[in-house]
């Protein structure tokens, strides 16, 4: 899976109207927390400022992996979380987790499919219920995305998560018995359809 590197400053600011003079002068607020030192739990947190351009194209493009430069030192993360504006489609705080790129770690996957079910040609509907899965594995070993193809599957059958082929090192999270998508096709009332072809032939 990418990676991108990105370069960090300290925040001294705090409270929501310093964070909101931040994000106007082309700021983000964000945080970097998690990881280990040795075999202990790293408990440090540190208050940031990244370009907020610069982070919502890394975002808009799928990458999940930052190594964070801040003063001089990198630090290797996975994004979090994201807090959107809820009237535009605008980032307003990102959280950075510490990663060891020897440890697995778990992130959401996109899910493709490809191809044209068997049912689909038959007149069914394609219903998809997933978006992405969860996917454990090292950093540097998880794929952008999962393709799955659909052109086995006929009239009112569907994959579920167990269908979905990964890679050697690499474990699905998500339950295996969800399903993924399905292609319906509406039954034919048989007893309604003999009806209005006895009512025709009467006429």
């Amino acid at each position: 899976m990418r990676y991108k590197k990105m370069v960090a400053s300290v925040r001294e600011e705090r409270g929501t109207r310093a964070c909101r003079t931040l994000r106007h002068a082309g700021q983000l607020p964000a945080v970097l927390y998690g990881g280990h030192n040795g075999a202990e739990r790293n408990r440090e947190v540190q208050s940031l400022l990244v370009n907020r351009k610069e982070l919502e194209a890394l975002i808009h493009d799928g990458i999940k992996f930052v190594d964070v430069e801040v003063n001089g030192q990198e630090t290797n993360t996975v994004v979090k979380a994201l807090q959107w504006d809820s009237f535009d489609d605008h980032i307003l705080h990102v959280d950075f987790e510490r990663i060891d790129l020897n440890k697995n770690v778990v992130v959401n996957v996109p899910v493709n499919f490809k191809g044209v079910a068997k049912g689909q040609k038959l007149g069914g509907r394609l219903n998809k219920f997933v978006q992405d899965v969860a996917v454990r594995g090292l950093p540097r070993s998880l794929p952008e995305s999962l393709d799955v193809r659909i052109d086995d599957v006929g009239p009112n059958e569907n994959l579920k998560v167990s269908d979905i082929v990964v890679g050697e090192g690499l474990e699905i999270v998500t339950p295996h018995d969800r399903m993924i998508m399905e292609v319906k096709v509406k039954r034919v009332n048989t007893k309604t359809a003999e009806e209005d072809e006895a009512a025709a032939e009467e006429k």
